[in-house]
């Protein structure tokens, strides 16, 4: 793989704040500092753009009617309702108080 030279003009405060950080963190120079800071974030990029297509997918599959979010916040309420402490007594847990 062949290198590539990349210039980037900057101000000279901004070009000092790279060089302390650069200094601080035990790079050895402002390139590899720089270097690693633009995988980061090509890194962190390609992850929302990853999330970003995993949300259109989700619920995506054929034949299978998605709930609303009215329906979806009716049955968390249902849920929240109902006493779910016998779920501790079938695993041995009978000392845990029955919720009220």
């Amino acid at each position: 793989m062949e290198d590539s030279v990349l210039h980037v003009r900057m101000k000279k405060p901004f070009l000092e704040s790279i060089q302390k950080t650069a200094k601080e963190n035990n790079f050895a120079n402002t390139s590899e500092f720089t270097k690693y800071s633009l995988r980061k974030t090509l890194d962190d990029f390609e992850l929302q753009k990853s999330i970003q297509k995993l949300k259109k997918l989700q619920g995506s599959v054929k034949g299978i009617k998605r709930l609303s979010k009215e329906e979806l916040d009716k049955a968390a309420e249902e849920w929240i309702k109902e006493d779910h402490s016998n779920i501790f007594r079938e695993f041995g847990l009978d000392d845990v108080p029955k919720i009220k």
